[in-house]
């Protein structure tokens, strides 16, 4: 091992394992450079004579190189009071920020290994082509970036950015860092798992992307765009939203708790299977919702074109649709003795399906909203058809005295649609029951009973 610092007059002995040219070096065995700076230095790799090495090469205290290039497995230390401007790390070269340390950049290649310490300072690191990085500390917000089929994993820190892209992987356990992504997947394997730690900002899911969060916290929001999102665990401290022009993204939220709103905004899949949602649950667009299991404290509103599948979970706002949408409820708690109870507005739909359902209407006139076309009307608030209800869902959840109301002369509507049998096991008597004789055998055949519901036009 060789020291190179200010001041050495022993040149010749240096050139036994270094060249110089100018500011440039090239070290083919181990050295520690303290006190000294260069412009360029390549290590393990001689680009002029094509001799190579292994060596381990330190930049100590006042050691500073503005580029360094690892080669041929050797392996590069930034130690405490050492400094690098930026390092490239090529053929399984191994890169070690320790304590103290100082590094503005690396991009690392061909199977190349990054570790940082806990008090090192940099500012950026990328892995391409199946690099490794451990990050075990960090500050200055710095960025990491996972492409080109690398890996990542986090373990403490404070940094600006996460990232994985081009099949890059991303695994957090700890740390804080601002904003997490994940975009362009190809191997369909998650590319950003976070398991711990705080996202101080938004946790972003690009086209292709995936992400799956199983702990931790989310500060801002959780952010989709075509991607794949699954929430396993952790909190959301903002909005949950998926805002996906093209089509294809999706949200899975089967644990874990959202503070804001679960948001579908052009078009894309959010399934509800077990999730707390603090604020409601919103469908715009082309979007679709799935709510199977978990808890909307706030409402579920449908507007534009959207869908909305209730089969189970508890709703403890109200039910309200918007522009022409469409919402289909077998199951599930909705609306708790609180709530105003259910809307069908413009041109929407609404199926109710179980066992025994019935309605009843109560008031064919009754005013609700203000509504802004009507301003200067006698009547200026939505006319509505106001229907009490009575059954049970197909998942034993009773409707009875749930209130409906169905917005009159919009083409607004909503359709009973009761299945035989029951949650007693027995048989239902719907009419269009029908009976068969054959063979000296009586077969009952008992059909689901289909009311469809459409109030007559508005009087004004």
């Amino acid at each position: 091992m060789h020291t190179l610092g200010r001041g050495t007059a022993a040149l010749a002995l240096w050139a036994l394992w270094a060249s110089q040219t100018g500011a440039q070096a090239i070290f083919i065995q181990d050295a520690t450079i303290e006190n000294f700076s260069f412009v360029q230095v390549y290590v393990g790799r001689n680009p002029y004579t094509g001799v190579n090495g292994s060596p381990t090469v330190s930049f100590g205290q006042g050691g500073y190189a503005d580029h360094v290039f690892s080669f041929n497995s050797s392996s590069v230390n930034v130690l405490y009071g050492g400094r690098v401007g930026g390092i490239d790390a090529y053929d399984s070269s191994s890169i070690l920020f320790g304590d103290g340390s100082r590094v503005d950049g690396v991009t690392a290649y061909d199977t190349s290994h990054v570790t940082v310490a806990s008090n090192a300072e940099f500012a950026q690191i990328t892995g391409r082509d199946s690099a490794q990085i451990t990050v075990n500390g960090g500050i200055l917000n710095g960025e990491v970036a996972a492409a080109g089929h690398s890996s990542a994993t986090i373990n403490d820190g404070y940094l600006g950015f996460a990232g994985a892209a081009e099949n890059g992987r991303v695994t957090m356990n700890g740390g804080t860092v601002g904003t997490i992504s994940a975009a362009s997947g190809g191997d369909g394997e998650a590319q950003f798992a976070l398991f711990g730690g705080t996202v101080t900002g938004d946790a972003i899911t690009g086209d292709g992307g995936t992400l799956v969060i199983s702990d931790g916290e989310i500060v801002g929001n959780l952010l989709t765009y075509g991607g794949s999102t699954f929430m396993l665990g952790g909190r959301v401290g903002g909005s949950v939203v998926l805002s996906s022009e093209l089509g294809g993204g999706e949200i899975f939220l089967k644990n874990g708790e959202v503070v804001g709103n679960a948001l579908v905004t052009h078009a894309g899949t959010l399934r509800l299977t077990g999730a707390t949602i603090q604020g409601s649950v919103v469908a715009s667009g082309i979007g679709e919702v799935d709510i199977a299991d978990g808890v909307v404290d706030g409402s579920v509103i449908a507007n534009g074109i959207s869908t909305i599948i209730i089969a189970g979970g508890t709703i403890l706002g109200n039910l309200i649709e918007n522009g022409g949408s469409i919402v289909h409820i077998s199951g599930g708690q909705i609306d708790d003795p609180s709530a105003l109870g259910w809307y069908v507005n413009d041109t929407s739909l609404l199926d109710i399906e179980g066992f025994g359902l019935a309605d009843t209407l109560l008031d064919p006139r009754f005013y609700g909203f203000l509504d802004p076309n009507f301003a200067d009307s006698p009547f200026p608030y939505n006319q509505y058809s106001e229907y009490l209800l009575s059954g049970t869902l197909l998942d034993g959840a009773s409707v009875d005295g749930k209130l409906l109301f169905v917005d009159n002369g919009t083409g607004a509507r909503f359709n009973l649609i009761s299945e035989p049998g029951g949650p007693g096991g027995g048989t239902v008597r719907e009419p269009g029951s029908i009976g068969l004789v054959a063979a000296g055998c009586v077969v009952l055949v008992v059909t689901r009973r289909f009311v469809s519901r459409t109030p007559k036009p508005r009087t004004r």
